[in-house]
């Protein structure tokens, strides 16, 4: 069962975003729920973006220098960063998300680092992530646990292989969609299709575009979602939920 403590949520940032400018875009939110969450784990995606481009290099380049992996602690608020190497294969037209595997290693480095958490927070690249560990914790193949996924203007993975994870089974993670009905970068429908791979999905649709709502009437989604996650640990008779203490 869960304790009455706050809760610890991991917060992935957006593509060319890092996890400093992602925790100053949070403020308002962080604010508005204080008293429900005590902490927000903001690190950085591993990938740095070089001169804007990450997915218009196709694998036959020879050694594209696209990316450098770059400490999750860095403090150049400036950097531009990426959860992945987004490859198109200009032969398949496939696209292809490499050193995904190296932005989890980072993340569950960062959680054993800084302590567990209850729950992910992703915003865009950042929401196609939290995506894909909700799939891979359920799966067995991740390295920590959490709660639940608050997922905001995100997507599913446009690699083949990382969708299928993503299909697999219908995800059991509680989950809130927050989808910007105004949407021109990621367009209300695939925020929708990523929505479709949870079980039972909350969604908040905003009037708004690419960007998480917190103004003072969108707080109560997020409010009643976390409200609702917690009641529900605390009321199962089941074994507690990752990142919940018992």
């Amino acid at each position: 069962m869960m304790s009455a403590r706050k809760l610890r949520v991991l917060c992935l940032h957006g593509y060319t975003q890092n996890g400093s400018q992602f925790r100053k875009r949070l403020g308002s939110l962080r604010s508005a729920l204080s008293s429900q969450v005590d902490e927000w784990v903001c690190p950085d995606a591993p990938f740095a973006v070089v001169d804007g481009v990450t997915q218009s290099t196709p694998l036959s380049a020879p050694s594209p220098p696209l990316s450098v992996i770059v400490p999750h602690s860095t403090e150049n608020s400036d950097i531009q960063l990426s959860w992945t190497n987004v490859h198109t294969d200009p032969e398949t037209n496939l696209v292809h998300y490499h050193g995904w595997q190296t932005a989890v290693q980072r993340l569950e480095a960062v959680v054993r680092e800084s302590g567990p958490v209850d729950g992910v927070l992703g915003f865009s690249q950042g929401a196609m992530m939290g995506g894909l560990l909700c799939a891979l914790q359920e799966s067995g193949e991740l390295g920590f646990g959490f709660g639940f996924a608050l997922l905001c203007g995100g997507f599913p993975p446009r690699d083949v292989d990382l969708f299928a994870r993503l299909a697999a089974r219908p995800l059991s993670t509680p989950s809130l969609h927050v989808i910007g009905e105004d949407d021109k970068m990621v367009t209300p429908d695939k925020s929708r299709l990523l929505c479709d791979r949870f079980v039972s999905p909350r969604v908040y649709a905003h009037p708004g575009g690419h960007y998480l709502p917190a103004r003072r009437h969108d707080i109560p989604a997020y409010q009643k979602f976390i409200e609702s996650v917690v009641r529900s640990s605390q009321g199962s008779a089941a074994a507690p939920q990752h990142g919940f203490d018992p």
